[in-house]
């Protein structure tokens, strides 16, 4: 509760707004936005795990963020299938032999979830025909089918904490990313 009511309080900073005056909307696939008669311009993604809350908001462009947990309990290998790519898969097999194996499969864990919350469907419907992979230290949205065919996605990891794996996708090429505490708005 408190992740969505801080998320209210933030949106209505930016759109001098009283918190409880916004209202949302929802996609077919549970996304929601802003409900406003005016022509809002406002984008906004949430996630939170083990008590860590992250927001982002952005004008005109929509995004996704993500976060977890890096939970030791959880293998890799049982999970990897469910969502990545057979080139993903290969990629994240090869990193998993190393002693950062949690890591790294959270990290592209929280790419990809980032990835589709921005899309606006979630981790369901064509998950596995889209990949996130690395060239020139950029991570690079395209269809597997056709790597060549590059989506106008940008995917950056977050680097919060040790303990956590973080991703924001943001639908353009480039973009500046700036980090705002808002604690004193909503405390």
């Amino acid at each position: 509760m408190f992740a969505h009511g801080s998320l209210r309080h933030i949106l209505g900073y930016y759109m001098c707004a009283a918190p409880q005056a916004i209202k949302f909307v929802q996609n077919s696939h549970g996304k929601p936005k802003i409900a406003s008669s005016r022509d809002c311009q406002l984008r906004f993604s949430l996630s939170h795990s083990a008590g860590l809350i992250l927001h982002a908001v952005t004008l005109n462009d929509e995004l996704g963020i993500d976060v977890e947990l890096i939970r030791s309990e959880l293998d890799p290998d049982d999970l990897k299938h469910t969502v990545f790519t057979q080139t993903e898969q290969d990629s994240i097999s090869r990193a998993l032999a190393g002693p950062d194996r949690q890591r790294t499969f959270f990290q592209a864990w929280t790419r990809k979830e980032a990835l589709f919350k921005g899309i606006g469907e979630g981790l369901s419907d064509g998950v596995k025909d889209i990949q996130i992979h690395s060239c020139d230290s950029k991570l690079i949205v395209s269809v597997d089918t056709d790597p060549s065919l590059n989506l106008p996605w940008s995917v950056t990891d977050l680097n919060i904490s040790e303990h956590f794996a973080a991703a924001l996708a943001v639908n353009r090429k480039t973009f500046t990313l700036r980090f705002n505490d808002f604690s004193s708005l909503v405390c």
